[in-house]
Parts: structure tokens; C-alpha cells; sequence
């Protein structure tokens, strides 16, 4: 299988496994965040129009979600191939940020950038802030268009902004998730799962 085709299967596995039906449409609008601007920040030219990807006072993304009429139901699999997967998405977001983007400073604000936007996700596994879990189907679906036929970074314009990010959403169902006893155990899992790491020196 080309390596194309393999992280295109890959992101396919990751983001969207099971089976499609129609809830509701839903939507859950986006919070005021303090103006920043990383435009140029401190003379770096790699930050040029940094600011209009997701939109003046949006470092993270914070978009209205729109749920549209499909659904997702997920498949248990095993958690080791579920770890295989996303330390593969890890690694080529490395690989990403060390080889298109040469000052070390710009390389810190878009891993703080999308390391926010994973938290956000974090707390909307929580159910936080009135905001549900999901992914935007037509920004995920762009991962084959990664890479060219001999396997190298495709570098041309995909088409999408972030101010995209949420606008076709898609819900995921058959989790565990029960309202009266989930917020406390999933706190308590992700409690200890931070701990893990603090042990090994990590700071939050």
C-alpha cells in the first residue's frame, strides 16, 4: 500500500469508524477570547497573517459547532492499535512544524496553538462550557490530500480557513457517557492520567 493511501486509511481509522444514521442538527456558539496578535510577533516574518487563519481573537479556534444530519457510532478497538495511530499523527505534526517552519519561536506558538485547540477538545469530552465532543467531517476528510504519490508533504493551499473549523460537525455516539456520573469519573480519569505524566517531569 503506497504511503498515501496508508495515512489516508490511517486518519480515516482515527477520526470517523462505524456507522452513519440522522440525529438532530446541533449547534453551540463561540466564546468572546482576549485580543492577541501573533502577526509578525516580535519581527518574525514566518507569523505573517498568522491572526487571519482563525479569525482576530480566536487563537484557538473557539468556533460555533454545527452538527449536521450525520452520525457516527463508535467501535471498540484494541487500545494499542487506537496508541499506534495517534502517536503516528503525532509524529507527522513534528515533522510538520520542524521541517516547514524554520524559526524556533513560530514553532512554539502553532504547537501552543493546536495544543490548546486539543484542549478545548479535552473539555468538550467533559461536556464543559455547553459544548459536545465531535470533529468537522469536511476539514478531516482533507487528510488524503496530504501527501503526494511518492509519500512527500503535499505544500499547496487545501481550501479551508480555520473560521471552517465546526461548521459540519459530526457527533459520535455509543460512548458511555452518562450525565449523572460521568463529569466525576471522567475528571478522576484524567486526573490520574496527568499524574502519570507529572511524574515524568511534564508541566501543565
Amino acid at each position: 500500500m503506497q504511503f498515501k493511501a496508508a495515512i489516508s486509511f490511517l486518519l480515516t481509522a482515527v477520526l470517523a469508524t462505524g456507522v452513519l444514521s440522522a440525529p438532530a442538527p446541533h449547534s453551540t456558539s463561540k466564546r468572546t477570547s482576549p485580543s492577541i496578535s501573533f502577526n509578525n510577533y516580535e519581527g518574525h516574518s514566518s507569523l505573517n497573517g498568522f491572526d487571519n487563519f482563525y479569525g482576530s481573537s480566536n487563537f484557538i479556534g473557539l468556533n460555533k459547532q454545527t452538527f449536521i444530519q450525520n452520525e457516527i457510532v463508535c467501535s471498540e478497538r484494541d487500545i494499542r492499535l487506537v496508541q499506534q495511530q495517534v502517536l503516528v499523527l503525532q509524529e507527522l505534526i513534528k515533522e510538520v512544524l520542524l521541517t516547514q517552519v524554520c524559526e524556533v519561536e513560530s514553532q512554539v506558538i502553532v504547537l501552543e496553538q493546536f495544543q490548546s485547540g486539543f484542549s478545548l477538545f479535552g473539555n468538550d469530552l467533559e461536556r464543559r462550557n455547553g459544548r459536545f465532543p465531535g470533529y468537522d467531517h469536511s476539514i478531516s476528510s482533507h487528510g488524503r490530500d496530504l501527501f503526494g504519490s511518492d509519500g512527500s508533504f503535499n505544500v499547496h493551499d487545501l481550501g479551508f480557513s480555520g473560521l471552517d473549523l465546526g461548521s459540519n460537525s459530526f457527533f459520535v455516539a455509543g460512548d458511555n457517557w452518562r450525565d449523572a456520573s460521568s463529569p466525576n469519573s471522567v475528571q478522576s480519569a484524567r486526573d490520574a492520567a496527568r499524574n502519570a505524566a507529572i511524574q515524568l517531569g511534564i508541566q501543565f
